[in-house]
């Protein structure tokens, strides 16, 4: 889950105090450091635009569990609002390799590992009403 502020971060303190283990990431480890005080949360960096980031959290992940993960809540997703006409087109696509190619890469990446484990996955990034979804 991405876990630099917001709702990942509640959602990772949440889970541990649950018997869970929980797997923190963000694209700047040092904006998570709050939770690293946590004993079942391991802080991993990941940036959803880079696919071998992912792939690189995605192996971490399967070396320190049974190449299975319970629960993917994935929640990463930016917004800006502006008029159509004043939009920077580069700001956009920006936008777009996050909400859309990031969420889908990422839940690519881990099916595999919840599938295993018949488990959830629970996107609650920008494009849930407009993706289709696993």
């Amino acid at each position: 889950m991405q876990a630099a502020g917001g709702i990942g971060s509640v959602l990772a303190e949440a889970f541990q105090k649950r018997p869970l283990r929980v797997f923190a990431t963000a694209r700047d480890a040092s904006k998570m450091s709050h939770l690293d005080k946590l004993s079942n949360v391991t802080l991993i960096t990941l940036d959803l635009t880079s696919g071998p980031s992912v792939n690189a959290a995605v192996e971490s992940i399967k070396a320190q569990t049974s190449e299975t993960v319970d629960y993917l809540a994935h929640n990463a997703g930016q917004t800006i609002i502006m008029l159509t006409l004043d939009f920077d087109i580069e700001t956009a696509k920006s936008i777009y390799d996050i909400n859309i190619w990031g969420m889908m890469r990422v839940t690519q990446e881990f099916a595999p590992l919840v599938t295993t484990a018949k488990d959830t996955l629970v996107n609650f990034c920008s494009t849930s009403t407009s993706v289709n979804t696993p």
